[in-house]
This record gives C-alpha cells, sequence and structure tokens, in this order.
C-alpha cells in the first residue's frame, strides 16, 4: 500500500527523469492487477531495456514522479538547493493532502489507497518521455511514453487530479 514516488529536473528542453530517480522492478513483489495495463505497454514498447537483469514480472516503480533537483530549502535562515526522491515525494504527498482538504470540505472522505486510481487515470499526469535513471553507474531505464520505470504515469496535473478526484464519492 506504498505510492512510490520518482524524480524530474526542469531544463532548457522541458522536465525530464532525474538521472537518479530509482525505478524498475521488484524481485520480491509480483506486479499487482491495477499496473498490468499501463506497465505491459512499456514492455511491449520495444524500448531498450537495460542489458542486467530486469525481473519485469515484479512489482513496478515508480507510481508517479515530481521535481526532485534543486528544490529550495530554508535551512537556519538560508535558502539552500536540495535534491532526491526525498524531496519529490513529500511534494507529491503534498498535492493528495490538498485535494483531500478540499474534498474534506464537501464531506467527502480521504481518497486513501490511490494507486489503483492513478493507473486508471494517466490523464490526470503530465507525461515525461525524455531521461534516463543511470546516474552514472550503469545503463539503467529510459523514459517513455506512458508508464516507465524512470518517472512513472508522470508528474501531477493539480487541476486534473482535483477534478478526479472531487467526482468520486
Amino acid at each position: 500500500y506504498c505510492t512510490m514516488v520518482g524524480a524530474t529536473q526542469s531544463g532548457a528542453s522541458g522536465e525530464t527523469g532525474a538521472s537518479f530517480s530509482s525505478g524498475g522492478f521488484s524481485k520480491d513483489y509480483w506486479r499487482p492487477s491495477w499496473q498490468a495495463e499501463a506497465v505491459n505497454a512499456y514492455l511491449n514498447s520495444n524500448v531498450r531495456l537495460p542489458s542486467d537483469d530486469s525481473y519485469a514480472n515484479g512489482r513496478a516503480y515508480p507510481d508517479v514522479s515530481a521535481i526532485g533537483v534543486s528544490l529550495a530549502v530554508v535551512v537556519r535562515g538560508r535558502s539552500e538547493p536540495v535534491s532526491g526522491t526525498s524531496c519529490s515525494a513529500p511534494v507529491f504527498g503534498g498535492i493528495i493532502a490538498l485535494i483531500n482538504a478540499q474534498r474534506a470540505l464537501v464531506n467527502k472522505a480521504p481518497l486513501g489507497f490511490i494507486n489503483p486510481w492513478v493507473y486508471q487515470n494517466p490523464g490526470m499526469f503530465h507525461d515525461i518521455t525524455s531521461g534516463q535513471n543511470s546516474d552514472g553507474c550503469c545503463e539503467g531505464f529510459r523514459a517513455y511514453s506512458g508508464w516507465d520505470p524512470v518517472t512513472g504515469m508522470g508528474t501531477p496535473n493539480y487541476s486534473q487530479m482535483l477534478s478526479n478526484a472531487m467526482s468520486l464519492p
């Protein structure tokens, strides 16, 4: 019951998957049914996979991404840039908290476990189609159209997510 969050970065060519963004396929957990369609589309796309054993039958990750490079934080009164999925995960969590707050205003329950909802509604995300999570150590995976093991379903489109969430019971 975990939503895994990858990282993206902004640059001259737009938003791309961050090289340090963890992603791939679990060797410990099987792929849940709610991921099957999106992940199989990636695996059947003829995108080049890393040469190592990627265990493509496992639970795929990340599920989503958010900006994770050069975010400003204030430490002892000074702004410092920080990077990592430890930045992007709270950004994504904050977006879900904002959506749940809007639902609460109209007496709706919080979203709860969101992963099936995420995969059923790809239009709620900006599809990130460039970047690679090699981080200088290995070949890594490549971002691709739709779900990929660098940016998952993509980065949040808040207005689309909010609209969709508010239409749920």
